[in-house]
């Protein structure tokens, strides 16, 4: 029951978020800064939503977790707010540095499209096994989606320029470095070769060494 309402919160979140993206992309002329976004949280209802009906071999659906990552989905949503309320600038905001953000969102965004297509039916909310993905961007990042989301969270505070901010996306990686240690533990349980995996790609990114092992 825990899985199953985890990803309908998430599937109702992303749907929010998507009818704002569109509504924004409709009222500007720049519509194609929004389309990363757009198909990127498209295919995340999608696929939260079909792949609720494919048994994990092996899950962590405990309370603890339940409640950390049900923290995590919501807290994101409060950015906006405690950036607008708590800034840091007395005038005008830095605007080299929201520049600077919109950029790395629009890049990070097409990663983060690539990283949901490529985890397909893989993808999940709690951390669970269903199949072990070492090809593509995951030769890479064992974890591509956390990855983006830390640079969010890093174009979030250049964007609000915001302590309040900094503090929640402080709040907010620890929170994805630990769901992530807890995924990496379910995964290794069940799938032999994810040791030899994570002896070959690092944590968050950037390969450490060829292995035909892993493919």
């Amino acid at each position: 029951m825990k899985r199953i309402i985890i990803h309908l919160i998430v599937a109702i979140l992303s749907i929010i978020y998507l009818s704002s993206l569109s509504t924004r992309a409709i009222n500007t002329a720049y519509a194609f800064w929004y389309a990363p976004n757009i198909l990127a949280y498209g295919a995340v209802v999608f696929l939260i939503l079909f792949n609720l009906k494919n048994k994990p071999i092996q899950n962590n659906d405990s309370i603890k977790m339940f409640c950390i990552v049900l923290t995590s989905l919501l807290l994101p949503n409060l950015t906006p707010y405690i950036g607008s309320l708590y800034t840091i600038y007395k005038n005008e905001p830095i605007n080299i540095l929201r520049n600077s953000a919109i950029l790395i969102n629009f890049f990070s965004m097409l990663f983060y499209v690539y990283a949901v297509y490529s985890l397909g039916r893989g993808l999940t909310v709690l951390p669970e096994a269903h199949i072990l993905r070492t090809g593509g961007v995951y030769s890479i990042s064992r974890h591509p989606l956390y990855l983006t989301y830390i640079l969010w969270y890093i174009t979030q505070n250049l964007i609000y320029q915001s302590w309040m901010v900094l503090l929640l996306s402080a709040v907010q990686i620890a929170l994805i470095l630990y769901r992530a240690k807890c995924e990496e533990k379910v995964l290794s349980s069940v799938f032999p070769d994810y040791t030899a995996y994570k002896n070959n790609v690092m944590w968050l990114g950037w390969r450490r060494k060829v292995n035909t092992a892993c493919k």
